[in-house]
């Protein structure tokens, strides 16, 4: 490892972009990629004490087995899942990593996709997060984290290699110097800074090949050591592809003074940051702004950010004489831009409360089960003006399902007794940050009110000109009132939406397509009632003949005109009575012509006609009546003497 000049450094990084950038435009997603999956690296790190526990909890919604392998003696053992149910597995404390390279980094693979939270269990200084699966690994990471208090026991940064070959580049931006590391697979690097007051937030690595990196801090103290008790703070982070520009948040809820810390870091110079629809900060690369949060609030940015959520110490969230309720704990907040419609989550053991936060859009609400029971809107408190709700829910320990019929955010954490964890339930890890132009086709349609649906189709592509799978891709309407939805893009990057509009008002919508603040182009659909037609045509001429003549067929003149489209329906109807009443319909007459047959009396028919949209005949147009006129009377029998 060896310290670069000025000029090497930026050199350095500026072929890592160039790898970077050919290694992600190549690669092509062929579904949604999220939290769950089926091969994952994690790594544990050094705590102040000898007799923690080192966990890893599984979970799944379908039975699978697996195995965790490391080089590390006693790592090595098979699991199995059920659904429903959280497996534990004990590892020993030998795994955990203490400064620079080591084999210590903890392969867990499955044969079914299940989720992975690696965890380090002891009172006082607990702390877990929810794995990323290697699928999902980047090249170019940030590193958010928080300040050392202990000196021994510094801020920092890991980073584990899944191939062979990997090669870091790391701009340490707290000591302003730029190293590279070399790694093989297995291999883990940590790297802290010990010294009281440090803080590498704002810190870079990016490498030649994915891999996996973990923001830490050993023993935290949120906001500063006032606040008493400290913790592990540690959460695995998403790759800058991964980023997003919308986000809403929920305080953590369970103690006494309510109220988290919040930081917003990121990636690209002249970002602005919106708190609640206030520009509140422009930040550069690597800087970032902090906050109190101690309501639902929404944070936009102009360009993809990363954002987390802390806890405060127990001595400020649990003051005297209140019981040291909780901990620091930090948690990665999705952005709305990769929130799913379908999580497994895990509530850790070993902690007195379990909470789950949900932040929900309006198309979400109402929908959205926890282990198949609906949970009440009444749970729901929207925030502030924006379109989504946040519910607070203690839950019990192990393993929950949550699933809705629109993408819901969820995030997992618990108490005990001056301990504390956190982590985000799930999300897509889609590519949504390079996303750089959506078209909207077709540029017009047309529907029918409360009858037919319209299809739209989002193309969603990179700097490349190339399709990004696997992003969701939200859609507004507007004009005949708002009207939104959302979909996720397939492997050739087209999202279809499809939509209804209700009534009878005659109306245009306006339609556009958004992906992480990167907006389509407008189009329109126009909506028709389903009217029947004005006129019901003509169907021939009057005829006359014999009692018993055959008359020629009752052709179409002229067909119907008006109404919605130039499809109709047709009920042939006739009438022994008179041409104004009388009339019934002719059983199985339903063509646009009608052939009567031997004619015995006057008869008078008629036409309906409706459009295929309208399911009853009330309000079907009708056509001319014609009169076939039967000359004479029936023939008298015949007697035989």
């Amino acid at each position: 490892m060896s310290d670069l000049t000025k000029r090497d450094v930026w050199f350095s990084r500026l072929i890592l972009m160039v790898v970077h950038a050919v290694f992600m435009h190549s690669y092509v997603f062929s579904q949604v990629v999220t939290n769950e999956g089926t091969d994952f690296w994690v790594a544990f790190v050094n705590s102040p004490t000898t007799n923690d526990e080192v966990r890893i909890f599984i979970s799944s919604s379908t039975e699978t087995t697996g195995s965790i392998s490391s080089s590390i003696p006693g790592v090595n053992q098979s699991f199995t899942v059920s659904p429903g149910v959280m497996t534990e597995i004990t590892l020993p404390q030998s795994v955990r990593l203490s400064g620079g390279v080591e084999n210590k980094g903890v392969r867990v693979t499955s044969l079914a996709p299940v989720v992975v939270y690696p965890f380090c269990l002891r009172y006082g200084t607990s702390g877990g997060y929810l794995a990323i699966p290697v699928e999902a690994l980047g090249t170019d990471y940030l590193i958010l984290t928080e300040e050392t208090v202990q000196n021994q026991f510094g801020s920092g940064f890991v980073v584990v290699a899944p191939q062979d070959g990997t090669i870091l580049t790391i701009f340490d931006k707290q000591n302003n110097n730029t190293t590279t590391v070399n790694l093989e697979s297995g291999q883990a690097f940590y790297m802290k800074d010990p010294g009281a007051g440090k803080d590498m937030t704002g810190s870079r690595v990016q490498s030649n090949l994915p891999v996996a990196v973990l923001g830490t801090v050993g023993l935290g103290c949120i906001p500063d050591a006032f606040c008493g008790q400290s913790d592990l703070i540690i959460e695995q982070l998403p790759p800058v592809t991964a980023w997003g520009k919308n986000f809403v948040m929920v305080p953590f809820a369970g103690r006494p003074v309510i109220g988290d810390q919040y930081r917003v870091l990121a990636a690209t110079d002249s970002t602005f940051v919106s708190i609640d629809g206030a520009v509140a900060d422009t930040l550069d690369e690597g800087e970032y702004y902090g906050g109190l949060i101690t309501q639902g609030l929404s944070i936009t940015a102009s360009h993809p950010v990363l954002v987390g959520q802390y806890s405060k110490g127990c001595v400020c969230a649990s003051p005297p004489p209140e019981p040291d309720i909780g901990d620091p704990a930090f948690v990665v907040i999705s952005p709305r831009e990769q929130f799913l419609c379908n999580y497994t989550i895990g509530s850790a053991t070993g902690f007195t409360q379990s909470w789950v936060n949900l932040v929900a859009t309006t198309n979400a609400l109402g929908t959205i089960y926890e282990d198949g029971v609906l949970i009440p809107l009444s749970e729901f408190s929207q925030i502030g003006t924006t379109g989504f709700w946040g519910a607070q829910r203690e839950v019990t320990t192990g393993s929950h399902v949550y699933s809705a019929v629109a993408p819901f955010g969820v995030f997992v954490y618990g108490w005990n007794v001056a301990n504390a964890y956190a982590y985000a339930g799930g999300c897509s890890m889609s590519p949504v940050a390079t996303v750089t132009s959506i078209s909207l086709s077709p540029a017009t349609s047309t529907g029918i009110l409360a009858v037919t649906s319209v299809c739209l189709t989002a193309h969603v592509v990179n700097t490349n000109n190339q399709p990004v799978a696997g992003v969701l891709v939200d859609f507004f309407a507007s004009g005949l009132g708002p009207l939104s939805g959302s979909a996720y893009t397939n492997a050739s990057g087209d999202a279809v939406w499809c939509y209804t509009r209700e009534g009878s008002n005659a109306g245009t919508d306006q339609i556009i397509a958004v992906v992480s603040g990167v907006n389509s182009n407008a189009v329109e659909v126009s909506w028709s009632p389903c009217d029947n037609p004005s006129s019901g045509g003509q169907i021939g001429f009057p005829q006359s003949g014999c009692f018993g003549f055959d008359p020629q067929p009752l052709l179409s003149v002229a067909l119907p005109m008006g109404g919605t489209g130039s499809v109709y329906e047709y009920q042939w109807q006739l009438s022994t009575i008179s041409s104004s009443t009388g009339f019934v319909d002719i059983p199985g007459a339903n063509n646009e012509s009608f052939d009567p047959a031997a004619v015995g009396q006057t008869t008078w028919f008629c036409r309906l006609a409706k459009t295929p949209c309208n399911s009853n005949w009330v309000e079907a147009a009708p056509s001319n009546i014609v009169e076939i006129t039967a000359n004479g009377p029936a023939p008298n029998p015949i007697k035989h003497e």
